[in-house]
């Protein structure tokens, strides 16, 4: 799984500054997770769905997607 496109762009500052104090870590690293958008990433598990789907109004359908699978092999 990784993020939809419509995710990355409704990611706002307060989104960006809610999942890095609720994770307990810095900005710089929710904005590499944004950048990479790897499959299963740190951005895929529950608590950052839970906080993009709080802030965004997404539900999880509009917020993760399968990863293709040339994405997969690599």
């Amino acid at each position: 799984m990784k993020l939809t496109s419509t995710a990355l762009k409704s990611i706002t500052t307060k989104t960006r500054n809610r999942i890095a104090l609720e994770l307990n870590c810095s900005v710089y690293t929710v904005d590499r997770w944004i950048k990479d958008n790897e499959d299963n990433g740190d951005l895929t598990k529950a608590k950052p769905v839970q906080i993009i789907a709080e802030e965004t109004g997404l539900g999880n359908s509009e917020i993760l997607e399968e990863a293709t699978e040339k994405e997969t092999q690599n």
